[in-house]
This record gives structure tokens, C-alpha cells and sequence, in this order.
């Protein structure tokens, strides 16, 4: 079994586990990891979930760097810090994290299974969805992209250029960094949005919305000219590497 098989093996047999009582955020979750039975608005538990299922699979060292976080806008930022955050060719034990609104910060996010519904939809294990854990289809649009752990598997005996848990490296191989220009859409265009918005460049009258129009364009060539690079609105390599700031 491999140590992203494990990791499933936990999440699954969590599946219908709930709030008691449903509403409440009190759930054997939230105690485990503040330490005491905590309730109300202030403790969302997906991230603590996913935190939880980690830390019960016996891989507590590639949650956050072996730290703890209950946000997934702090984990993702911790994953992109480290080249191990995948915005595509999604696998199984990818930690989904979502975009839902058209700020700046994540909201959401569980477990890829590496499985899809009929419809093409990744199946995900998600924490606190509907106050409860359960199995839940998601479209790559909703998606704002994943964090990759580094599992042991990719990296014994040195090898960490083949397998299909080969770690992304900063300069994204391994990882799906598509070329975007005007034109393009879907969960890419988003997080590259997204990354602009972290960056200070505004996208007032659109937002996040998986549509590179001319709003997005603009905004990408004024984040190019500051960061030195050639100002032709196409994000390729070099403008992702910069986004990401590896």
C-alpha cells in the first residue's frame, strides 16, 4: 500500500461521520486538534479534517511541513512556496483546494480519490461538507488547484524524476503549467487569476472567473513589466514561475 493509499484507506472509513449536533462544528476533529471540544462559526474543520486524516496515516511529516493548519488559503501558500502546488494532471492524495468566491483566499478543500463520476467529475473526500464527511464530485472548474505531498514512494533510492508521485520541482515539472493567452478558460485561467489578485493586480469588474478576456490580459502584462519580463500578456513558463514566486 502506498502512502497515498493510506492516507485514502483513513479518509474513506470517515465517510458519514457528522457534527453532533449537526450545525455545531463540534466534531472529533476540531477536539483533536485544539486539544479540547471546541463548537460554533469560529472552527471550520475541511482543512482540519484533511490535517486529521495525515496525522492518523502515520504522514504527519508532509502535512504543511510537518506543521499544523486549520486554513486552506495557509496551506496553499505554503504549497506554492514549496513548487508543490498542482494546477492540473490531478492524482490520487492530492489535497483539492477551492476557489468559491473571486477573492484571494481558498475555502474549501479534501482528499482526491483519483477516481471520476460519469459526468468526468473528480470524486473528493471532503471534510465539513453539508456538516459532515462525505464523498463528493467536483468539476475542474471549480478547482483552484492541488497541494502534491511528497510522497516516500517517489523518492527512494534517489529517484525523484519517475513514477506517477514524482514531486513537482519549481520549475514545474511534474505539474501541468499550461501556456495561457487571450481566449483561454477553466480552472488554469483561475488560478492564475487568483495569483494576480495576490500580487496587488485587481480584476474589479470580473474577478476569478475562469475567463482570460482582456481585464485579465492587461492586469498579466502590468504584473510582466514589474516582475521584468517581456509584457506580452501569455502566461508561460517564466510568468508562472514568477507567479508562484519560485
Amino acid at each position: 500500500m502506498t502512502q497515498a493509499d493510506k492516507l485514502l484507506s483513513i479518509a474513506r472509513a470517515e465517510i458519514g461521520v457528522a457534527e453532533d449536533p449537526l450545525g455545531s462544528n463540534k466534531v472529533k476533529y476540531n477536539s483533536a486538534y485544539y486539544g479540547r471540544e471546541v463548537s460554533g462559526e469560529r472552527y471550520p474543520w475541511c482543512m482540519v479534517f484533511v490535517w486529521w486524516c495525515f496525522r492518523e496515516a502515520g504522514l504527519s511529516q508532509l502535512f504543511c511541513g510537518g506543521g499544523k493548519t486549520a486554513s486552506c488559503t495557509a496551506l496553499m501558500k505554503w504549497a506554492q512556496r514549496e513548487g508543490r502546488f498542482a494546477m492540473g494532471d490531478y492524482r490520487a492524495g492530492d489535497v483539492f483546494l477551492y476557489q468559491l468566491d473571486t477573492d484571494d483566499s481558498s475555502e474549501h478543500t479534501g482528499i482526491c480519490t483519483g477516481e471520476k463520476d460519469d459526468r468526468g467529475r473528480y470524486l473528493v473526500i471532503e471534510g465539513n461538507h453539508n456538516n459532515r464527511v462525505e464523498l463528493v464530485a467536483r468539476s475542474d472548474a471549480e478547482l483552484w488547484g492541488a497541494y502534491r505531498p511528497a510522497w516516500a514512494e517517489a523518492l527512494e533510492d534517489g529517484n525523484t524524476s519517475s513514477g506517477a508521485d514524482a514531486p513537482p520541482s519549481p520549475q514545474g515539472e511534474g505539474i501541468t503549467l499550461p501556456t495561457l493567452s487571450k481566449g483561454a478558460t477553466g480552472s488554469a485561467v483561475k488560478a492564475m487569476q487568483i495569483l494576480l489578485m495576490g500580487w496587488g493586480f485587481s480584476l474589479p469588474r470580473w474577478g476569478a472567473d475562469g475567463e482570460f478576456g482582456a481585464e485579465t490580459r492587461a492586469a498579466l502584462k502590468a504584473f510582466q513589466q514589474g516582475a521584468c519580463l517581456a509584457a506580452d500578456g501569455i502566461c508561460g513558463p517564466e510568468t508562472w514561475r514568477k507567479l508562484l514566486g519560485v
